[in-house]
Order: C-alpha cells, then sequence, then structure tokens
C-alpha cells in the first residue's frame, strides 16, 4: 500500500503519519521535539487534536486522555497526531493489507503490544487539525471499518491466548470485549462498605448484591463505626445467618473513611478488593463480572476500585442522583468529571480556542467525533 511504500524511504528515527487534507498546527513539531529530547526512552507519542471544517474553522476538540490500554479496546481515541519509532514499524512488519478503513487501528494494536506504559506518551497540545467533513472512507463504509476493528482486536488477545468475543457498546461502532472464562475461574471479590445506621441505604445495597448480582464468588464485609437503629443490627444479623460471606463488624468510633476502609482490607479474603458506597444501587446483574473482564485485559489487580470502570455503560447508580457509570469506560461521582469520552465544543469556551485555558478536567473526548474511526 502508499503508506508502506512511502515507510520503506523514510530515514528518520521517528515517523509521523498525516492524511493529505489534514493540517499540523504551527509549532507543533517544535513542541513535539521538546517532549522527545526530555523523554529519550519515550517508544511512542500521541497529541490531542483540533477538529476544523473546510476552512480550517474551528468545529470540535479532542483533549485525551493518558495511555489507557482498556479504554483502546473499546474505541480508538488515540489515531491523530501519532508518532512512531521507525525501527519498530520494521519489526511488526508496518501496516497489514485486510483491515480496510481500520488499519491505524491494527497497527497502533501492534505497535503498543508490549511496550512499557511509561514510553508511551501524551502531549497535551494540539498539535492535529483534523479536516472532518464526512467523506473519509471510514465514514462511508463504516460496517466494514467496523469489522476490521474488531478482527484486529480479536488477532490481538488470541495472540495472548485469551479467548474473546467483541460487542456493540454505547453504539454500534464502539467495542466491548468480552472475555470467555467459566464460571469457577472468575477470582474472588471482597466488597467492602463503610455504613453507620441508614437502614434504606444499607438494606438496599445489600439486597442488590446478594440478590441482583450475577457473581458467585465474592464477600462483603461491611465496616461499621457505631449504628445505634436496631433495625440495622437486625439486619446484620439476619444476613449473618443467611450468607456465610457476609461479614459486619461494629466499632463506635468518630466516622473517618480511610480508617473504615483499611479495616476492611485487613479481614478480606478475597483476590481483589472492591470498596462501594452504601448508598449506591445496583441496576444491571453483570457489573460485577464487567470488573473481571476488566482484570483480564490488564492483567492486573483491581483493588480500590470504587466500581467497574467499563466499556458498556450504566450499571450503578448513586441513590437519589445521578448514575454512578454514566459513560464508556469511566465513573462519574456527583460535582467530578469521568475520564471517558463525551462532548467538549469549542462554543462552550466562546468559540474560539485559547488553549491556556484548559483544565485537565476538561481532557476528555469528543465521542461524536470518534464514530468515524472505530
Amino acid at each position: 500500500m502508499a503508506t508502506n511504500t512511502g515507510l520503506s524511504q523514510a530515514r528518520g528515527l521517528w515517523v509521523a503519519f498525516l492524511d493529505h487534507d489534514d493540517v499540523i498546527a504551527p509549532h507543533a513539531f517544535k513542541v513535539v521535539r521538546h517532549v522527545f529530547e526530555q523523554n529519550p526512552g519515550a517508544n511512542f507519542l500521541y497529541t490531542d487534536e483540533l477538529v476544523v471544517d473546510d476552512t480550517l474553522r474551528p468545529t470540535g476538540l479532542m483533549l485525551k486522555p493518558a495511555y489507557d490500554p482498556v479504554l483502546l479496546t473499546g474505541v480508538n481515541y488515540i489515531n491523530h497526531f501519532s508518532i512512531y519509532r521507525r525501527g519498530r514499524l520494521q519489526e511488526i512488519g508496518n501496516l497489514r493489507t485486510g483491515y480496510d478503513g481500520s488499519q491505524d487501528y491494527d497497527l497502533l494494536l501492534r505497535y503498543l503490544e508490549g511496550l512499557p506504559d511509561d514510553t508511551i506518551l501524551h502531549l497535551p497540545y494540539p498539535a492535529y487539525w483534523w479536516r472532518h467533513n464526512g467523506r473519509t472512507y471510514s465514514r462511508k463504509f463504516m460496517n466494514t471499518a467496523t469489522a476490521n476493528a474488531r478482527k484486529a482486536l480479536f488477532e490481538r488477545f488470541a495472540l495472548r491466548q485469551q479467548p474473546i468475543r467483541v460487542e456493540e457498546a454505547l453504539t454500534e461502532t464502539l467495542h466491548r470485549v468480552m472475555f470467555e472464562r467459566m464460571e469457577a475461574s472468575w477470582p474472588k471479590v471482597s466488597i467492602v462498605i463503610p455504613s453507620k445506621d441508614s437502614l434504606d441505604l444499607i438494606s438496599r445495597v445489600l439486597k442488590d448484591i446478594f440478590e441482583r448480582t450475577d457473581y458467585a464468588n465474592f464477600e462483603v464485609l461491611v465496616v461499621d463505626n457505631g449504628s445505634s437503629d436496631q433495625a440495622v443490627l437486625d439486619l446484620y444479623d439476619r444476613y449473618r445467618r443467611t450468607y456465610p460471606q457476609f461479614s459486619a463488624s461494629i466499632t463506635p468510633e468518630p466516622f473517618n473513611f480511610s480508617r473504615s476502609v483499611n479495616r476492611g482490607l485487613s479481614a478480606a479474603t478475597g483476590e481483589h478488593y472492591l470498596i462501594l458506597n452504601n448508598d449506591v444501587e445496583i441496576i444491571e446483574p453483570n457489573w460485577l463480572q464487567e470488573i473481571g473482564n476488566r482484570h483480564c485485559r490488564r492483567q492486573a489487580p483491581l483493588w480500590k476500585q470504587q466500581a467497574p470502570a467499563c466499556q458498556r455503560g450504566r450499571r450503578l447508580r448513586r441513590a437519589g442522583g445521578p448514575l454512578v457509570h454514566e459513560q464508556a469506560q469511566g465513573i462519574r461521582w456527583p460535582d467530578e468529571q469521568a475520564a471517558c469520552p463525551q462532548l467538549d465544543d469549542l462554543r462552550d469556551r466562546g468559540g474560539h480556542a485559547d488553549f491556556r485555558r484548559l483544565r485537565p478536567r476538561h481532557r476528555h473526548i469528543r465521542q461524536r467525533e470518534f464514530r468515524g474511526r472505530p
């Protein structure tokens, strides 16, 4: 293909790909060079993007998170501007045929496989101006692009000898990777719940965990800092008699969240820990399985997770409030931003790109823009 022909002529240490109708921002290469000079061990760098129309008028902004291999299995949020080491590109065989519409995604998955996370850099600067007009290949042939993206995902996990299936997520072009596991292989999860009194809250979350959760291998440890409501004490006794995997320890003391959590963790026997508030409502039964799927993806412990960070969306609800897990790949608590794809229009910033005013809480992705790039 044409890109590989160009790569065969390249002689530089680094290679960057630029679509013929897009634009590199002023001073972009100067900023990129500075990053590489400060990080000589880097293997890959990607930047934020400004979305423009045919006249280069800004219409959107893509402010991306730091490298997240789990998020990357759901959507190619990296895309432009990406800078690769030429030597590694040669080692993996450059781009492959048979992935039309998602050949850049296939390349990215293969290139990043096995690289240390700290050598994959995100430059929070809109170095790339993406001319988004609806006439690109993947906008016209969405089904083919999506199918090829999922083929690339399947092959990536097949190399790890991890059987998966890929489903659609919040939209039909986003991906949800599901690992094939036998029931007996799910790891034991210790659910730690700090609480005191609040019968309506603690009774609901316990009922949801034990009666609405489709996951067999878990234990629940309620860490109570001095309930005096007899109805709550009776509730604990009833669960102790009914469920061997339930325990409730009561220590009258001023509330301290960290102390309560640490006390629960010291008594936990699971492979992984889940810290859960008592005012959470479970609204889908497979929420805990999503955590197991995340563990398969990252091959890392899942301790201190407030709720499953997955790609499906809408698993838990904060009592009397908004959804806890509202979007793909992120958790949103009241008054906090979720690290997940969501709208972020330049019009909200007064209609111009004053990048000096950007704050970390705005570093999210415009999900709508990625529908053309599975």
